[in-house]
């Protein structure tokens, strides 16, 4: 029961997991998505086999065993957390087509049972060595899979007087029994599949089902403990144990095994069917427990608090947060080149930078330019992001030349746009004034930057952390906000800032208008002039190699 220690401390056990490692259900356990269906629909029995699948069946079973790597099996992935345990073949697709078990894989009940003996007993897939046997198994799945469950059960008793001790068999004769009411017979069977099948998950978790129906809390305890010393990170036992633990008055401890679960789960879309109601309870109790624990640090740091410099506030809010689990980290990502050592600051302090209260001053006759720029050239404001059709989008689909995100170039990729610094020579004297970066081929940049209404910037993150950008509003409507890390700040026209990109940051413009900025690159201010020449020096070298092919 979850008051002993030693299950409280298994409770409470964090798992320390990023990235997750996705062995493939067909090669791994056929049974995986089909047990699921079985013990977590809505009805208590849904099918082992539900319509062809091309993927799976005879030749996808034994492309598994010859060839792990072949993309019609792997792609059929569940995510697990532990690398050293999956199988070779079967990564994260970073292409779309993960089916994390969508539906159930439809395996034949032939081969299911005798990838199934192989693996969990080391018996040979039909004992008997009789066409009858297979017969049976084909007709028993067939009619599971029509729900013609009298039929299917009189069928798999017919499997078990061939074969006693076929863990199909077994297995599904327990859930018919179950289904019937007759819990003692149904454990009785699910026992025996165990023993025949020690190393399986679902069999153990399936006699917790049984005992939690029983209102045995103790036996569904031990069950649900078997299940997962058996595999940690068995997605359906971590959700029967942080419901079991909920219904026991430990919300706090049911909390940590929902957001263990949710780690193991795949990303939302992939949720299956059988498991999606689960699953948005357990997100829900994480975000009620982070809501509550946030609370709980504040009130409980109060005092200590109090002494904090006002500037370094937001620091312990982010600090609360992410000890509460309620949002995460936020580190520098480069897309080009890093500088280690640097601290990941969101928003740097104005006294770091002699040249803006002189920018500052100068908004409004660089708003006035702007405008009279617009009236003249406003159709060469064009799309920021222009990816090419061989280029891969990301999360910039819906901006991808469009002019929803627009800007009006001054310097572009280190270069000036002469042209367009000659139509704007009072902003080309304030763009003098600061402490231009230049790095070959990556900056400085600068530009007029159009939001149109309603339109939303991505979280992405920028290309060094060398230079940091700086925002001039100039345009600036009412529900305007801009995100760097986990700080959301609005725009207010004529108050600049200074931030560090590489840090994931977004932007919105929820009003009705568009919103105009002066954006502009200048250095680190970290960095020594010595370290300047040497970043502008690394980025040369790295420019020169990929231009010698």
């Amino acid at each position: 029961m979850p008051d002993d220690p030693i299950a409280s401390a298994s409770a409470n056990h964090q798992f320390e997991v990023d990235t997750p490692a996705t062995p493939c259900p067909c090669c791994r356990d056929p049974f995986y998505g089909i047990r699921v269906m079985e013990m977590f629909c809505d009805a208590k029995y849904a099918s082992f086999a539900v319509g062809p699948d091309p993927a799976c069946g005879p030749a996808a079973l034994k492309r598994a065993a010859t060839a792990p790597g072949d993309p019609q099996v792997a792609g059929r992935q569940f995510p697990r957390r532990d690398s050293a345990r999956q199988d070779p073949g079967c990564t994260r697709r970073a292409t779309g087509a993960r089916r994390c078990f969508q539906g159930v894989y439809g395996l034949s009940g032939a081969n299911l049972v005798g990838l199934y003996s192989r693996k969990y007993v080391g018996g040979a897939a039909d004992p008997m060595g009789t066409s009858d046997l297979r017969g049976l198994i084909q007709s028993a799945g067939a009619a599971m899979s029509a729900g013609r469950w009298q039929e299917a059960e009189r069928l798999w008793q017919q499997v078990r007087q061939i074969d006693p001790d076929n863990v199909q068999a077994l297995f599904s004769l327990g859930v018919h029994a179950f289904q019937r009411g007759d819990r003692e017979g149904a454990l009785e069977l699910l026992h025996a599949a165990h023993q025949r099948a020690p190393k399986d998950p679902m069999i153990p978790l399936s006699i917790a089902r049984v005992h939690r129906d029983a209102g045995r809390g103790k036996e569904q305890w031990n069950a649900i403990i078997a299940t997962l010393s058996i595999d940690p990170y068995f997605l359906p036992g971590l959700l029967e144990k942080g419901e079991f633990l909920e219904s026991e008055g430990q919300p706090r401890v049911a909390a940590t095994v929902f957001r263990n679960a949710l780690k193991v789960a795949p990303e939302e879309p992939h949720w299956p069917p059988a498991l999606r109601r689960r699953l948005e309870h357990a997100r829900e109790a994480v975000r009620r427990d982070s809501e509550e624990l946030v609370d709980f640090l504040r009130h409980e740091v109060a005092a200590e608090r109090s002494g904090v410099e006002a500037a370094q506030d937001g620091r312990w809010d982010e600090a609360i947060s992410i000890l509460a689990g309620k949002t995460r980290p936020f580190p520098s990502i480069c897309n080009q080149l890093h500088v280690p050592r640097l601290p990941a600051v969101t928003f740097y302090d104005e006294a770091l930078f002699p040249w803006l209260q002189d920018l500052e001053s100068r908004t409004g006759v660089i708003k006035a330019e702007l405008q009279d720029m617009l009236a003249r050239r406003g159709e060469e404001f064009v799309p920021y992001i222009q990816y090419g059709p061989d280029d891969p989008v990301n999360q910039w689909d819906k901006l991808n030349h469009s002019r929803n995100w627009s800007g009006f170039h001054l310097y572009a990729h280190g270069r000036p746009v002469e042209e367009h610094l000659a139509e704007c020579p009072r902003t080309a004297e304030a763009l003098a004034l600061v402490d231009a970066v230049d790095i070959p081929g990556l900056c400085p940049n600068a530009m007029f930057s159009a939001l149109a209404p309603g339109a939303h910037i991505p979280p992405h993150t920028g290309e060094t952390n060398a230079r940091l950008v700086a925002h001039l509003p100039l345009v600036v409507p009412e529900d305007c906000r801009f995100r760097v890390g986990y700080d959301w700040k609005p725009w207010r026209e004529g108050k600049c800032w200074v931030f560090d990109d590489t840090i994931e940051h977004e932007a919105r413009n929820d009003s009705g208008q568009t919103r105009v900025i002066l954006m502009f690159d200048v250095w680190n201010p970290l960095l020594s002039l010595a370290e300047r020449e040497m970043a502008s020096a690394l980025a040369g070298a790295m420019s020169k190699w990929r231009s010698a092919g």
